[in-house]
């Protein structure tokens, strides 16, 4: 088994929502639960990948250098660099994802409007990091 395919589990979620992607009403979107002007309660799936990151040590708790050193300064340049990113990369890149939830509310929305965590599962599956081969 792939050492991040407790991650990798997650590929066929994050697929399927890649079809809310034109959501307007937060309401509306599988992976809310409920949401007011100043929190966002997630999915049971949601907590559970961000619980996994921390479970499976695919975790950079210096994210905020990685990125800089690879000078990421905003989420398009997170959008650039994760189809060309090494492991060290895409851990800094899904701790921000991670992360920025806990002083933005909303920010995972954002981030699944743009499929970033499906690009991040994507690269791992490509780089080999997944159960299998890896994918063309």
């Amino acid at each position: 088994m792939g050492q991040y395919q407790k991650l990798c589990s997650y590929l066929d979620y994050f697929e399927e929502r890649t079809k809310e992607k034109d959501v307007e009403d937060i309401e509306q979107l599988s992976y809310v639960r409920e949401s007011t002007p100043y929190y966002i309660s997630y999915s049971r799936e949601m907590m559970n990948f961000a619980k996994a990151c921390y479970e499976v040590e695919f975790i950079d708790f210096s994210y905020t250098h990685t990125l800089e050193a690879h000078q990421i300064h905003s989420v398009e340049g997170m959008e650039e660099k994760v189809e060309v990113a090494d492991e060290p990369l895409l851990k800094a890149i899904l701790t921000k994802i991670i992360r920025e939830e806990r002083f933005v509310a909303g920010a995972w929305i954002a981030y699944m409007k743009k499929n970033l965590f499906l690009k991040v599962l994507l690269r791992l599956k490509q780089l080999g990091l997944c159960e299998g081969s890896s994918i063309a």
